[in-house]
């Protein structure tokens, strides 16, 4: 049983991402395709951003967990099969690649990678409880034991007749039901596996991000690889040294990777760094293939938190403005705004929901 749960663990969090993510990353920049760790790092926001396209308004008009589950994991099955048999060939060459790809980094690249898996598998070892988890968790085990999402005091557990303002924000940010569906299929306890699974995999998942970052910022050429290198051997070395706060990025994703604002400050924040260099760098004023991965990241921070979706705005706000004016293209920002409209949606929803549905 342990091995089964494993293979479900890893085909939930790299094979179907990876999957997902080339369908999404061939239609991306140069510096994307073909790249596994954007297909990973792409596979995952777009799970992100289908979840909270369908768990929303699920929650709102009170469905059971178990009409979420089987509707997203069917989504989910349908784009796997449609992206194995028009990638797999690709795909297949790429991962027999990966051992000649470590090689070729040398030894300081094998110190970085050792530096990564040691933290994910600290926080997977060792218990970290943080108090934030009294609300989290007990949403997620209603969820997987009860079928029910967001009905019962998670503090108490008692059944709610009315949603108080707390619970609400998180029935328009429910990262913790992605939690609960990825429990499900894994067939893990929703505890251990936000405790002792996630940071395994997502701890990882934040460094990808940043090396596809450091390659908008030093190229992608291999010659520049050393200079990508000392920038992730640096932010791993920020983050082992960031425990004079519990409130800075690197105490949000070595401590507490499985909640919504760590996430969002561990993976969405340098996502959404890498999307706008990109588009400053890119020729013209953009296709409609950025803008429509930029909407995607959009709509996979408000899954993340309340935070996530009042910051991404914010964020893409003050791109265009200075898109505009830099690249003199009133379009470019008239296509970012367009982008934004999850953010409107759901922030509105955030800021007047509880009042409009309780």
């Amino acid at each position: 049983m342990i091995v089964l749960k494993g293979i479900l663990v890893i085909i939930s969090f790299i094979v179907v991402p990876v999957v997902l993510g080339r369908m999404i990353t061939g239609y991306m920049g140069e510096r994307f395709r073909g790249h596994l760790l954007a297909d990973w790092v792409f596979g995952i926001v777009l799970m992100f951003a289908q979840l909270q396209l369908m768990a929303v308004p699920m929650i709102i008009g009170d469905c059971a967990f178990h009409t979420l589950f089987y509707t997203y994991v069917a989504l989910i099955v349908a784009e796997l099969i449609a992206g194995i048999s028009k990638n797999l060939q690709n795909l297949l060459k790429e991962v027999k690649g990966i051992p000649l790809k470590i090689r070729k980094k040398g030894l300081l690249g094998l110190l970085v990678i050792l530096s990564i898996l040691m933290q994910g598998f600290m926080l997977c070892y060792f218990e970290h409880v943080d108090d934030d988890d009294a609300r989290f968790v007990p949403s997620a085990v209603a969820a997987v034991e009860k079928d029910m999402m967001f009905e019962e005091n998670p503090v108490t557990g008692e059944m709610m007749y009315s949603r108080v303002s707390e619970v609400f924000k998180d029935m328009v940010s429910p990262w913790i039901m992605f939690w609960a569906v990825i429990s499900k299929v894994t067939m893990i306890h929703p505890a251990i596996f936000m405790h002792s699974v996630v940071p395994l995999f997502f701890i990882p998942l934040a460094y990808a991000v940043y090396w596809l970052l450091a390659g908008c910022l030093f190229g992608e050429e291999e010659k520049r690889d050393e200079k990508r290198l000392i920038f992730l051997g640096l932010i791993s070395a920020i983050h082992l040294f960031s425990g004079y706060s519990v409130y800075n990025a690197g105490a949000f994703l070595l401590f507490r990777i499985w909640q919504g604002k760590a996430l969002y400050a561990a993976i969405f924040v340098p996502i959404q760094v890498m999307l706008a260099l990109e588009l400053f760098q890119s020729e013209g004023s953009g296709t409609w293939r950025e803008y429509a991965v930029i909407a995607m990241t959009c709509c996979g921070a408000c899954l993340t938190s309340g935070f996530g979706i009042i910051l991404t705005a914010m964020f893409w706000g003050i791109i265009s403005l200075i898109y505009a004016v830099a690249k003199k293209n009133l379009k470019g920002m008239v296509s970012l705004w367009i982008a934004l409209i999850p953010c409107v949606i759901y922030g509105f929803l955030y800021a007047f929901g509880a009042k409009l549905f309780i």
